[in-house]
C-alpha cells in the first residue's frame, strides 16, 4: 500500500502528464508485475496511472476558453452557501447546463447586483449569465 501511495504522489513530481500511449504501456506493465515479487512496482505504476487518469479527467471537466466571459443562459442547482459580495453573490452552481455550450459539473458563478435572499442554498437557479465562471 506504501507504493501505492507513493505512486499517487509521484504525479506531482511530474511537469506534464504522460500521453495517452504511455499510460496504457504503464497499466499494462503494471498488470503484468503483479504476480511476480515486483508486486510493489506494480502497485507504484498503478497508483501513478491512476492519478494521472484523474488529473486527466479533472482537466477535460474545464471551461472552454471560447465561453469565458460570454454571456450564456445557464441553469443547474445551487452548491453550497453563497457569498454575499459588494456589489453581488457568487456561489457555486452544480449540473449546470447550457442550451448552446457544454459546461464543467461545478462552475463557480458571479450574479452582479443579485441579493442573497434570492439565492437558496441547494435550490435550483436559472439565468442569463455573463463570464462563466465568473470568479
Amino acid at each position: 500500500m506504501f507504493a501505492l501511495a507513493l505512486g499517487l504522489l509521484a504525479l506531482r513530481f511530474l511537469s506534464a502528464l504522460p500521453a495517452t500511449g504511455w499510460l496504457i504501456a504503464l497499466l499494462v506493465l503494471a498488470l503484468m508485475l503483479l504476480p511476480f515479487r515486483t508486486y510493489p512496482l506494480a502497485f507504484f505504476l498503478l497508483g501513478l496511472s491512476w492519478a494521472c487518469i484523474s488529473a486527466q479527467s479533472a482537466l477535460d471537466d474545464r471551461l472552454k476558453p471560447l465561453l469565458d466571459g460570454q454571456t450564456r443562459w445557464v441553469e443547474g442547482r445551487i452548491a453550497g452557501l453563497p457569498q454575499q459580495t459588494g456589489d453581488g453573490v457568487r456561489f457555486e452552481l452544480a449540473d449546470s447546463r447550457s442550451r448552446n455550450a457544454r459546461l464543467p459539473k461545478r462552475i463557480r458563478v458571479y450574479w452582479r447586483g443579485g441579493r442573497p435572499c434570492t439565492v437558496v442554498n441547494a435550490g435550483a437557479w436559472q439565468s442569463p449569465s455573463s463570464g462563466l465562471p465568473g470568479c
